[in-house]
C-alpha cells in the first residue's frame, strides 16, 4: 500500500506539473500576485518552485499533517518533498509538532504556526434538549460521539472497545459514529460481536451543518487516531461548548488541555473508556471550552497568515 501511494504521489505531482502551467502563468501574468502560497507539498510543489524562480517570487508552504507524516518519509516522494520544502521562503504549519517533524528531515526555514481553523460560526452553542428533540434522539441519554473516516488511522476500533467498559457504568451511554470508509462494515461486526449494536449508532456520511447539530447534541467528542495533524474537528466541537476526549498524537496536545477535555494514549483502551466516563460526569465550565475554540478559529487564523503575507510583500 504505502508503495502504491509513494508512487501514485509523484505521478500525481508530475501530472500537476503540466496540467496546470499554463493555468499558473495565465494568473501570474494576469494577476500579478506578490506572493505564492502553495497549500500541500507534494502534488503542488512541482509547479510552485518553477512559479517561484520564473516570476521571481517569494513562495509559502502550508503543511497539514500526512503530507509530512506520511507523504516526505518515503523513498521517492520523501525526496520530491524535501525538495520543495527547501524551496520555501518560509513554512505554514498547523502545529508545532509539524515544524519539529520537517526539522527533523533537515529543513530550517522560518516557520509559522497557524492552525488550519474551525468555521465556530456554524458551530456554537445551543440547548442541547432542544436539539435532540429536532434529531428524533433520546433526551435522556448520555451521548459520545465520534465524526470522522472509518479508517484505522482515526481509531473508531477503539472506541467502540472501549464502549464495551464504558456501559458497564454508564448504562445509559450511547455511541453516535458519523462518517463512511473502508472499515464501515468490519467496525459494524465488532459492535455486533461485543453485543453493543443498541449503544453504537452508525449514521454514516453527514453533512457540515448536519455534524454540527450532532455535536450541539452530544455530552463529549471523541478522536481516538493513531496520527493527526492538527484536527480542525476537536475545534468544531469546543466551539459547540463540548469537552474532548483524544489521543496524544502529533497536535492534538496543543489544543487539548485539561481545562477542555482529557488526552489518552493511542490504542489504550482502557485509559480510553476511563477518561470517556470521566468527561460525562465532570461539570465543564463552558466558557473556557468557547475560549479555547476561539484561539483556533477561521477569522484568529486568516488574522495570522494576512501579517505572514504582509511580512513578504514588504520585502
Amino acid at each position: 500500500v504505502h508503495k502504491f501511494l509513494n508512487i501514485f504521489a509523484v505521478m500525481e505531482s508530475i501530472f500537476s506539473y503540466f496540467s496546470s502551467r499554463e493555468v499558473i502563468d495565465h494568473l501570474m501574468r494576469g494577476w500579478k500576485p506578490d506572493v505564492i502560497h502553495l497549500h500541500g507539498t507534494v502534488s503542488e510543489g512541482m509547479e510552485g518552485i518553477r512559479a517561484k524562480r520564473e516570476y521571481r517570487k517569494p513562495l509559502l508552504i502550508t503543511t497539514y499533517g500526512e503530507d509530512i507524516t506520511k507523504y516526505a518519509k518515503l523513498p521517492v516522494s520523501g525526496s520530491v518533498s524535501k525538495r520543495i520544502l527547501k524551496e520555501a521562503d518560509a513554512i505554514i504549519c498547523q502545529s508545532h509538532f509539524l515544524k519539529r517533524e520537517i526539522e527533523a528531515l533537515g529543513i530550517h526555514k522560518p516557520f509559522f504556526i497557524i492552525p488550519m481553523g474551525a468555521l465556530i460560526s456554524h458551530f456554537r452553542p445551543e440547548n442541547k434538549t432542544l436539539v435532540r428533540k429536532r434529531l428524533h434522539i433520546p433526551v435522556d441519554k448520555k451521548i459520545i460521539l465520534f465524526v470522522g473516516h472509518l479508517v484505522a488511522r482515526k481509531g473508531a476500533e477503539y472506541l467502540i472497545r472501549a464502549m464495551d467498559e464504558i456501559i458497564r457504568k454508564e448504562k445509559d451511554a450511547q455511541c453516535y459514529i458519523i462518517g463512511k470508509g473502508p472499515l464501515g462494515e468490519s467496525l459494524r461486526e465488532l459492535a455486533k460481536e461485543l453485543h453493543l449494536t443498541d449503544q453504537i449508532i452508525f449514521l454514516g456520511q453527514k453533512e457540515h451543518k448536519e455534524v454540527a447539530q450532532y455535536m450541539k447534541a452530544c455530552d463529549v467528542f471523541v478522536l481516538p487516531s493513531l496520527n493527526e495533524g492538527l484536527p480542525v474537528v476537536v475545534c468544531e466541537a469546543l466551539a459547540c461548548g463540548k469537552p474532548v476526549v483524544a489521543t496524544r498524537v502529533a497536535g492534538t496536545p496543543e489544543l487539548v488541555d485539561k481545562d477542555v477535555g482529557y488526552l489518552v494514549e493511542p490504542k489504550d483502551v482502557k485509559d480510553l473508556a476511563e477518561k470517556i466516563t470521566l468527561a460525562l460526569n465532570r461539570k465543564w465550565e463552558t466558557k473556557k471550552l468557547l475560549k479555547r475554540a476561539k484561539e483556533f478559529s477561521v477569522p484568529a487564523s486568516a488574522q495570522k497568515v494576512m501579517r505572514v503575507y504582509e511580512r513578504f510583500v514588504r520585502r
